[in-house]
């Protein structure tokens, strides 16, 4: 079970198929590939097939994948001083230019 790669709609699309030999709307069936890029959808996902049914060592993977982000963050935001310019850009592909004008350290 994965909640996004193999979940109750690519069940229900299986069963559709073998009892009626045609697929349920595209709409659901397009659900999971719509959600699936989401900030939500990747920070929810291994939570998520850990308490509906789990998949392997995914849980430990994301654990440790989240800490290499945290050490990256660390190690950038070390590497900035005040008066740094940094750019950010949003999910929408709007790029940000910022200056650090203050840094607690």
């Amino acid at each position: 079970y994965d909640v996004l790669s193999h979940n109750c709609n690519h069940f229900s699309d299986d069963v559709t198929m073998f009892l009626m030999n045609k697929h349920i709307s595209e709409e659901v069936r397009q659900q999971p590939a719509q959600f699936s890029n989401s900030l939500l959808a990747k920070a929810l996902r291994v939570p998520l097939n850990n308490y509906l049914g789990g998949f392997g060592n995914a849980a430990e993977q994301f654990r440790q994948s989240q800490q290499e982000v945290q050490d990256r963050t660390r190690r950038v935001w070390d590497a900035l001083d005040v008066g740094s310019l940094v750019v950010y850009t949003t999910e929408g592909g709007l790029a940000v230019v910022a200056e650090i004008l203050y840094k607690e350290e």
